[in-house]
């Protein structure tokens, strides 16, 4: 993304307001611009395409700032279909098109751009400009009450281990010996016993993690994901997933952590459940837009609502911000592969 579109964003998105409805507000006049009015007698000096454009020439910083947020600002909201065209604009940067390109495409010359920017620019400085007004529709998890006591003996065993893995048996050992009926050393020995794949020991784990501490949704979180998981290691014609709904209904509206919420998004979308499975997809991607899992399964939900030029970029995006680390996997890139058939199909 080149830098004036970057911070051209940041300058567009530092001012929403909120409507009657409680839907957000975009497009109003920024407190640099506010400010900028009222120093200069309701006047605005925008430096030059070339200087905002390379960074090299005069002005301050006030002004490549303005220049920048004005041109973001006519790009989206310059004529009741640029919100498509930005659209389109910021999908093809995301898929690797030089910038300079796409924007003559959807725009025209860079001259008429600029004509058209400054005159944008009067009719901002005095309300008169579109302003779009979206729903939020990701939303958040529901809170939960807070869980205030002491740690348990189990717990500092297995935090001690997580600290100091070569020392991970003694602590199981120890937490074993002090507390054996903790839930969090339940807990534990189910995720070993995961690791070892005894599906049966590590689900009778997490039962009895459950039952000694019903209302704590993080251990019956964990066990709803493991049955969740343990049913897609199943042939697809022995799977149940449907037995898991309710419970991953009631969960569900607790969970945080971006790759939970992607993982939620999946069940959801497996039991055609397209507009939850959309919902947390959504919220899952709201809390990291780096994560590239939560990138796939948004891109899934896409697929499923004929959005194909959305599901195609959602998986771009993921493969461009998979770990380096981590090959990409092959079921993701068989996707992407997949979505770019339909839509060739579909043109």
């Amino acid at each position: 993304m080149p830098s004036w579109l970057n911070e051209g964003l940041a300058e567009y998105f530092s001012r929403i307001g909120r409507a009657v409805d409680g839907r957000h507000v975009l497009g109003l006049q920024t407190t640099r611009l506010l400010r900028t009015l009222q120093v200069s007698g309701n006047t605005v000096e925008l430096v030059p395409f070339d200087v905002l454009f390379t960074g090299k020439g005069n002005g301050t910083i006030d002004q490549l700032y303005l220049t920048a947020w004005a041109l973001v600002h006519y790009l989206a909201n310059g004529a009741p279909d640029h919100v498509d065209r930005f659209r389109r604009f910021l999908l093809a940067l995301a898929r690797g098109r030089a910038w300079r390109d796409v924007l003559v495409e959807e725009y025209g010359p860079l001259p008429k751009i600029a004509e058209a920017d400054r005159k944008h620019l009067e009719d901002v400085a005095v309300g008169k400009t579109l302003k779009w007004v979206i729903a939020e529709n990701a939303g958040g998890p529901e809170p939960s009450a807070p869980v205030v006591r002491t740690l348990e003996d189990a717990e500092i065993h297995r935090m001690k281990a997580m600290l100091r893995p070569q020392d991970a048996e003694h602590e199981l050992a120890l937490a074993q010996k002090h507390q054996s009926d903790a839930p969090e050393l339940h807990l534990w020995q189910a995720t070993i016993a995961a690791q070892n794949k005894q599906d049966d020991l590590a689900e009778a784990e997490l039962e009895k993690a459950v039952a000694a501490r019903p209302k704590e949704y993080a251990y019956r979180w964990a066990c709803a994901r493991f049955r969740f998981e343990r049913e897609l290691r199943k042939p697809e014609a022995q799977q149940h997933l449907a037995a898991l709904a309710s419970e991953m209904r009631d969960v569900a509206r607790h969970v945080s952590d971006a790759l939970d919420l992607a993982v939620v998004g999946h069940f959801f979308q497996l039991i055609h459940d397209d507009a939850l499975g959309r919902t947390f997809a959504e919220r899952a991607v709201k809390r990291d837009p780096h994560c590239g899992q939560c990138l796939v399964t948004l891109g899934a939900s896409y697929f499923a609502a004929n959005e194909l030029d959305d599901a195609i970029g959602a998986l771009e995006a993921a493969v461009a911000r998979w770990p380096h680390d981590e090959p990409v996997p092959d079921e993701v890139a068989a996707a992407l592969e997949k979505y770019r058939r339909a839509r060739d199909e579909n043109n």
